[in-house]
């Protein structure tokens, strides 16, 4: 018999009498393979999911707030049941989240007319020395703009648009936006410019396609700190910030600006966001997740104060 048939042998005789139970087989060490077994993960007990902690809704009184806010966690709640009706009239509360005492301090009440549902789409957006902020509401045809104090009183409503959206200047001393005009098919853009003092128009900067729209315009603004914004409409409006007012158009822009749709802050320490309508805040100094609810509410629009 030749080697390698005793190898055969010897190796069926040692898997046989392993499957009968009677020894276990020892695996020369030339032949062995080194096995990695990873280690199962498990939460520690404070990334586990927890009950929803309820909020209770607080009226803040006058001077309760005050301007200007910084690092606090601004947030739209609507009356459950209507809002959850499509068309209907439902009532939202514009307020502050407490997290420490689980309080959700009310500063503005707003009662919403809705025939079409598009007032359920909103966004709050800061001015960057968080003593005001816009509330946009509604939906492509027909969007909304009001600015608020930081302490919830009614500042300015600046009407309804079409295809509408708005940034702040860095300093928060204007607020430019974009609103589209003219037929739905073929709609030309406007940027109005407003002082956020006086809540007039500083200057508009139109761009359209060339053949329906008469294009062009010419804006700088000049900033707090001797910079300047600057527009200008041809095919398309071109917008950026100059590093010196007095040379402002020139080569010396810095970037381009204008976000319609993310300018946000963040907490220091807080991330928060919404989930099927409650609201879902890590803590990233002790590592715990919770979730927060208001009863009989939904929690709709979010957005942190500037730092």
């Amino acid at each position: 018999m030749t080697h390698h048939g005793v190898q055969r042998i010897a190796g069926s005789l040692l898997i046989a009498t392993v499957l009968a139970g009677c020894i276990s087989p020892v695996i020369p060490t030339s032949t062995s393979v080194p096995v990695t077994v990873e280690p199962t993960w498990q939460p520690t007990p404070a990334m586990l999911p927890t009950e929803a902690i309820p909020i209770k809704i607080v009226d803040g009184s006058q001077g309760s707030v005050m301007s200007p806010v910084h690092g606090q966690l601004l947030v739209r709640a609507c009356e459950k049941e209507a809002y959850d009706k499509c068309p209907s009239a439902y009532e939202c509360d514009l307020g502050y989240v407490d997290l420490a005492n689980a309080h959700f301090v009310r500063v503005q009440h707003i009662s919403e007319e809705d025939p079409f549902c598009e007032s359920r789409k909103t966004d709050l957006i800061w001015a960057p020395d968080g003593t005001q902020f816009v509330y946009r509401r509604g939906w492509i045809g027909s969007i909304d703009f009001i600015v608020y104090g930081a302490d919830g009183t009614q500042k300015q409503p600046l009407g309804s648009f079409y295809l509408s959206g708005a940034f702040w200047t860095p300093d928060g001393r204007y607020l430019i936006v974009k609103t589209g005009v003219g037929p739905n098919s073929q709609p030309a853009v406007e940027y109005t410019v407003y002082d956020a003092l006086s809540w007039k128009k500083v200057c508009v900067v139109a761009s359209g396609n060339g053949m329906i729209f008469v294009v062009g315009g010419q804006c700088i603004v000049p900033l707090k700190d001797g910079r300047a914004v600057f527009l200008s409409g041809t095919k398309g409006v071109e917008m950026a910030i100059c590093n010196d007012q007095a040379n402002c158009p020139g080569s010396n822009k810095l970037r381009p600006i204008g976000s319609f749709s993310d300018q946000t802050f963040d907490s220091t320490r807080y991330q928060a966001q919404i989930e099927n309508y409650w609201l879902r805040v890590f803590d990233s100094e002790s590592g715990v997740a919770r979730t927060y609810v208001i009863p009989g509410y939904r929690v709709t629009s979010i957005a942190w104060s500037p730092k």
